[in-house]
């Protein structure tokens, strides 16, 4: 009740769409209706509308990039806001400007977005995190450690390079968690070269006879991740107290699914039965405290 007030869609098409049919259906008739609808949006179906959602996502990030900029031009939040800036992305601007953060992180970050539109190969690991990591991760962390602080402003380098680890080694493991997700998506975020050298030309995360050399990538990959884990605990001291605890939650969550990744699995699938599997391996027990936490560094790939 009240969605099409909240998604500011009041007479559009969608908007009469959903108060005249979706809202004021009987149930059995909405039910029918939204089963409907699921069936129709199966991965195949989706497939077939990519290039649609590609030209509109493309469009979308140019005008949210456009909208960066009159931010940052803006002399005030009130600026911002009267030259047509979203709100929250004025907000955002206004945070850029009086922590002093380098505006190229952001452009950065849109550019790794643009990457998942119209993705590419990345020939080596050199190259993934360069192109894509840093915008879609490294950056990221870099805002935060703006925003948290360090310890004291002599450890604050200190801090950054403990986040550009974090930022890796997150990225690292969500691409080895994802890798038959992300090929479904058009997305192969293994370097090139690391395939190559188990004998895989072209990438296919459901081939059986792929499972076992794909399996050996995914370790090796698992174990860089594991390094830059081990670099960003030892640089927890540089950030301000008061936000150690949550970065370090963050690196023991993600560092237990990391050696998940790598340790071999007696099935030798790689799809998402085991994905599942793995994150399952992190749940807490019955009547056991706390759990996997969620942490917002991860990166803000995929999606």
């Amino acid at each position: 009740d009240g969605v099409v007030e909240v998604m500011g869609a009041q007479g559009s098409p969608w908007g009469r769409f959903t108060e005249e049919q979706m809202i004021a259906m009987p149930e059995k008739e909405h039910a029918l209706m939204r089963n409907t609808f699921a069936a129709k949006f199966t991965p195949r179906f989706a497939n077939q509308l990519r290039p649609m959602m590609q030209r509109t996502v493309k469009r979308l990030l140019d005008e949210w990039g456009a909208h960066y900029e009159t931010g940052i031009r803006s002399a005030t939040l009130q600026q911002a806001l009267s030259r047509g800036v979203p709100a929250h992305l004025a907000g955002f601007t206004r945070v850029v400007r009086e922590r002093d953060i380098p505006l190229e992180h952001y452009r950065a970050f849109l550019g790794a977005m643009r990457l998942d539109v119209t993705p590419r190969p990345f020939r080596t690991f050199n190259d993934l995190v360069a192109s894509y990591v840093y915008g879609s991760a490294v950056v990221v962390g870099y805002f935060l450690t703006h925003i948290y602080g360090a310890r004291d402003s002599r450890s604050f380098v200190r801090a950054l390079d403990a986040a550009r680890d974090l930022a890796v080694a997150l990225q690292l493991t969500n691409f080895l968690r994802d890798v038959a997700e992300d090929q479904r998506r058009g997305r192969v975020y293994l370097p090139a070269d690391a395939l190559r050298a188990e004998g895989i030309q072209e990438l296919d995360a459901e081939d059986p006879r792929q499972q076992e050399p794909l399996a050996r990538v995914l370790r090796r990959l698992a174990s860089v991740a594991a390094g830059h884990y081990v670099s960003a605990e030892a640089g927890l001291d540089a950030f301000a107290p008061d936000c150690r605890l949550a970065l370090q939650a963050c690196i023991k969550v993600y560092g237990r699914l990391n050696e998940r990744i790598a340790r071999p699995r007696a099935s030798g699938r790689l799809g998402s039965a085991w994905r599942e599997a793995a994150i399952a391996r992190l749940k807490p027990r019955p009547g056991s405290r706390g759990g996997a936490a969620r942490c917002g560094w991860r990166g803000c790939r995929r999606r």
